[in-house]
């Protein structure tokens, strides 16, 4: 007989868990103690909502979801906005809560909650353990649940006393990891009738997203825009998997090349409110469409060509068959189309110039600009808050997957400091920096302390403008029926944070020191924080002003 905690960590580990973050708490905190005898990392955070969305990002960088472990009631509920990201970015994530004892259900128990209810709402899966014996069952469903088809979060609770009890391992069947999710194709003649649009057509545009990122799709989409020779441009978290510098990248002729387009090609792209629901296309362009979801198909823009499958498998169809077959594509000449799309791109670059110009105080444009030339080229940047984040797509450019990490598909605000943590991890010989406004900061800036006490050498950057779009220099009543709702109290010191747990404070006021402060943030060898003071002065995002898009 061995004890129910050893017995659930040697499953979890078997079943090819890796990573964990969370909060420990009665009656886990002996379940962890037992996962990482078995090896598992476990990543123990401040709170458990940035615990939960370390977890979600953790399965989109590296195709593994990692696990999320709270307790019950409270524990399970402040994690419940990580389960709900990883469902809306269709990531992979686990979900672990601890339950109440069954026999005190109703009664109320300590911690009390509804929480399978409460996490079915979020997840694409959830369930309750009641014995050690089906543990192994319903973990392995749960695992695949999160990875098979559409990834997402998933949730399993153990009841208190199943923590608790014992069993005999030998009579339980030992949980295997499961096998890679199978990677479906296309019908082959679907993949042609995309063809015959795709090389007809005079103002071909490629768009792809996180989809075909999670996908690891970079190296088939690559192929094919260099073999088709076909304009193409990235959701902001699509962006680098096809490299930003690549000759055919019309990002920064974005307006024009989505309004043009007489044949879009979408991969692993959703047409939802980043992209005004399909109003930003064409009236009459032909849509084809790389989904795994089926039902992701004519939401909101109906397609012409609908091509199921996963994203990499079925770009390489597409490769394979316009290779063997190009005698019979007859290719229609779109040089005018890219000398349009270039120029349009080189016009707009020239009307962003001024903006990166010295100010004082200094503005976001020049701000972010010189932290993007202080980036090393396989950096990993975790980009949130509503005007730095904004700005920031359109600034920072990458020529890698996966490297750009933001608010996503629900527009989540707070996860900078759980992905910058998650990303570390993931990725421990590169650089993870987080460019965060004063307020996204703030949701979970207590998390620095996780990185000084892993000592994972995350640069987070803040642009302070002393509030949430605009600040004002000075507060001058306490009256909260006069203090506006968007101010935050001006010229905070957020750098002296981390310098309590042992990391190092960085601060910047002014235009001529803002290079090399930049440089000795990003090139810190520790845990820092550089605190950048910028004017309080800002846009007010479209979204937010009233964009009835």
């Amino acid at each position: 007989m061995i004890d129910g905690t050893e017995f659930l960590a040697r499953s979890i580990k078997q079943s090819g868990i890796h990573v964990a973050f969370g909060i420990v708490g009665v009656p886990v905190t002996p379940l962890v103690e037992c996962m990482q005898q078995q090896g598992i990392k476990f990543y123990a955070m401040r709170n458990e909502q940035a615990a939960s969305y370390a977890a979600s990002v953790y399965g989109y960088l590296t195709g593994t979801p990692a696990l999320c472990v709270t307790v019950a009631g409270p524990g399970l509920v402040h994690a419940l906005p990580g389960l709900l990201n990883a469902t809306a970015n269709c990531w992979p994530m686990v979900l672990i809560s601890s339950g109440p004892p069954s026999q005190h259900n109703f009664k109320g128990a300590f911690q009390e909650a509804p929480q399978l209810e409460a996490a079915k709402i979020y997840s694409k899966h959830a369930v309750r353990v009641n014995s050690l014996s089906s543990f192994n069952f319903h973990f392995n469903m749960a695992l695949r649940e999160a990875t098979y088809g559409k990834p997402g979060g998933v949730y399993v609770e153990i009841a208190r006393e199943v923590i608790e009890s014992q069993i005999d391992a030998s009579s339980v069947p030992e949980l295997l990891p499961i096998s890679p999710p199978p990677r479906s194709q296309a019908h082959q003649d679907e993949i042609r009738a995309a063809l015959e649009h795709l090389t007809k057509a005079a103002r071909p545009l490629l768009v792809f997203g996180k989809g075909a990122a999670y996908s690891f799709a970079e190296k088939e989409l690559t192929s094919f825009v260099d073999e088709l020779k076909i304009p193409f441009l990235a959701s902001p978290m699509g962006k680098g998997v096809v490299a930003d510098s690549h000759p055919y990248c019309v990002s920064a002729a974005r307006s024009l090349a989505l309004a043009k387009a007489d044949v879009v090609l979408l991969v692993g792209v959703r047409m939802n409110w980043m992209f005004q629901f399909g109003k930003v296309f064409n009236a009459e362009a032909k849509i084809i469409q790389i989904d795994i979801n089926p039902e992701t198909f004519h939401q909101n823009i109906n397609a012409h060509v609908s091509l199921l499958g996963d994203a990499k498998e079925v770009t390489s169809q597409l490769l394979a068959e316009y290779v063997a077959n190009k005698e019979t594509f007859v290719k229609e000449d779109t040089a005018a189309w890219l000398k349009q799309l270039r120029e349009k791109a080189e016009g707009n670059a020239k009307l962003l110039e001024p903006k990166f110009a010295p100010s004082d105080p200094m503005n976001y444009h020049f701000v972010l600009n010189t932290i993007q030339q202080a980036l090393p080229a396989d950096a990993v940047v975790v980009n949130e808050g509503a005007n730095t984040m904004d700005i920031g797509r359109l600034i920072f450019t990458h020529d890698q997957p996966r490297c750009r990490l933001d608010a996503g598909t629900l527009g989540t605000m707070g996860v900078g400091a759980g992905y910058a943590i998650a990303a570390a991890v993931a990725h421990p010989t590169r650089k993870v920096v987080t460019v965060q406004g004063d307020s996204a900061f703030g949701f979970s800036g207590m998390e620095v302390e996780v990185a000084c006490r892993y000592q994972l050498p995350i640069t987070f950057i803040v642009l302070n403008n002393n509030g949430i779009y605009r600040g004002v220099s000075e507060i001058d009543t306490t009256d909260p029926t006069k203090v506006p709702a968007t101010v935050l109290t001006p010229d905070i010191h957020y750098e002296k944070i981390i310098e309590a747990f042992g990391g190092v404070g960085f601060y910047c006021e002014s235009a001529e020191t803002l290079k090399e402060t930049v440089e000795k943030a990003v090139n810190c060898p520790s845990p820092c924080i550089l605190n950048i003071k910028i004017t309080p002065f800002g846009p007010i995002p479209a979204i937010v002003a009233g964009n009835k898009h």
